[in-house]
């Protein structure tokens, strides 16, 4: 006689850890990954006696809370407008810069399992 598996075969913890260990072999890692869209951040500072400010928007944070990545953005915009350049290396992540224009460009950073990926817009009209 064939031994057919049914429901009243296998005991009902037994298909509970199964079913658990399916959806996590599944899942991996991308499962416990959580992506967060943040608020824009700012860096405010005065030029040539005006107020501007360099804005980091778009922020997307991945294994990483929003404050964390604003953190992340706003030292990032910090040190792009001090040193006219952008940190290829800022608080143990590594970053790079894609320039989309004279005072637009993005950023993606990465530190282990953490992501973070932002905008930079410099409002001074000074460059």
């Amino acid at each position: 006689m064939a031994f057919r598996a049914s429901r009243s075969n296998i005991p009902s913890g037994l298909l509970a850890l199964v079913g658990t260990l399916i959806i996590l072999a599944v899942g991996g890692s991308s499962a416990s990954a959580a992506t967060h869209g943040c608020p824009n951040a700012f860096y405010r500072y005065r030029d040539h006696g005006t107020k501007q400010y360099v804005e980091a928007s778009m922020i997307r944070a991945e294994d990483l809370h929003c404050a964390g990545a604003r953190h992340l953005a706003v030292r990032y915009g910090s040190a792009y407008r001090h040193d006219y350049g952008t940190p290829s290396h800022l608080m143990g992540f590594r970053c790079r810069w894609t320039r989309y224009g004279d005072d637009v460009g993005g950023a993606r950073c990465r530190r282990a399992d953490a992501f973070v990926s932002f905008s930079i817009y410099d409002s001074s009209p000074y460059h």
